[in-house]
């Protein structure tokens, strides 16, 4: 018997039995499934053993760049440092035997409120501060874009979000908020011209579109509906925990949510669910999570995807970081805790039961 016959009876095997009365089970899926390749540890064989496992147990893999970028050089078209491209080369070849590729890149902080810092190349001064400028500076829009050009060519994805969490900056700098959108599609404009046939996007979190304080919801809705309705998909980043979901009926709601806020086809740029509780002293936080709330969360996505056609779905790490949260910085724990037990494989290596069905809806074959 053939290995893709054998592969469709044992996809087909399953669903019989998972799916019950939802109906006739899939045969197929139109959505590819990935993860990150963030490792669990801070050791050469962490890194090792997770690109081997996402690099085998997924057909699409992303890969985030978000800590500086090369502003004075992309600004002046000089050649990149020498240590950014070796960082880069090493970040390209962990991408080598993935099907397909993702790349995530973003001219923002991590708080979503300025630019990032320009790459600093380690023994040379430390290149002028770019923080603080406006994000629809000529010079900003010239060197974003010449690093979006050159990303691109170097990493060769079939998907690129060349924002991150675009939405949060509306939120904290709303005053800027115009300003953005003209950076924002003179990037598009130049990556869609050099790369023609390359889908493009900025990704949305879903719990700031959810956010019941968020001020004049209404207007801050219509504002990122807008806005994604220039992309060619609709990414998003949803973390069902960072707003108290864990039961069906609320994730269902969300995921409802999201199929109804765009008309682009939809892609989970990064996800994942706790199986652990999530207990942070400083946030006030204890919200009790288990690995069947994971499961859950897993199976409703993956039914949601296959009837809304998702593009593809990032699960952020395939394996809880425990270790690698001992080595964060004091200041950074908290909110690594947030993400650190959102793996199918615990601390130890243990499967979880969303292991389980995450193989076996990859045993279905992707069909578009």
């Amino acid at each position: 018997m053939g290995y893709n016959l054998k592969r469709a009876i044992l996809a087909l095997s399953i669903w019989t039995i998972t799916a019950g009365c939802m109906g006739a089970p899939p045969t197929s899926r139109p959505f590819r499934m990935g993860f990150s390749p963030w490792p669990y540890a801070m050791t050469l064989d962490a890194v090792s053993e997770t690109n081997k496992f996402v690099t085998s147990y997924g057909d699409i893999l992303s890969e985030q760049i978000d800590e500086s970028i090369p502003w004075i050089e992309s600004a002046k078209g000089l050649p990149y440092p020498a240590g950014f491209v070796a960082k880069m080369d090493g970040r390209r070849k962990r991408l080598g035997s993935a099907q397909k590729r993702v790349l995530y890149i973003t001219p923002l902080n991590t708080g979503r409120n300025g630019l990032l810092a320009a790459y600093a190349e380690p023994g040379k001064p430390k290149p002028a501060s770019w923080e603080k400028r406006r994000i629809n500076d000529p010079e900003v829009i010239k060197a974003y874009t010449a690093y979006c050009i050159w990303m691109v060519k170097f990493f060769k994805p079939d998907y690129l979000v060349y924002g991150i969490e675009t939405n949060e900056y509306l939120k904290n700098v709303p005053g800027q908020w115009a300003n953005f959108l003209v950076f924002s599609k003179q990037v598009r404009k130049a990556i869609k011209k050099a790369y023609p046939t390359l889908p493009v996007s900025e990704s949305v979190t879903v719990h700031q579109l959810l956010e019941p304080n968020q001020p004049d919801m209404i207007k801050y809705q219509t504002q990122i509906k807008q806005f994604v309705a220039d992309h060619d998909f609709f990414a998003v980043s949803f973390y069902p925990f960072l707003r108290g979901q864990k039961n069906r009926g609320d994730i269902s709601k969300s995921l409802d949510f999201i199929h109804g806020f765009s008309n682009k086809p939809i892609a989970f740029c990064e996800t994942g669910q706790p199986a652990e509780t999530l207990e942070i002293a400083s946030f006030k936080l204890v919200y009790p999570l288990t690995p069947e709330d994971q499961n859950a969360y897993m199976k409703t996505l993956f039914e949601y995807a296959q009837k809304d056609k998702y593009l593809f779905v990032i699960w952020w790490t395939y394996h809880d970081f425990d270790a690698l949260w001992e080595v964060f910085p004091a200041e950074m724990k908290d909110l690594g805790r947030c993400w650190r037990d959102i793996g199918l494989l615990d601390q130890d290596g243990n499967k979880r039961l969303s292991y389980q069905t995450w193989m076996n809806t990859l045993a279905l074959p992707v069909k578009r």
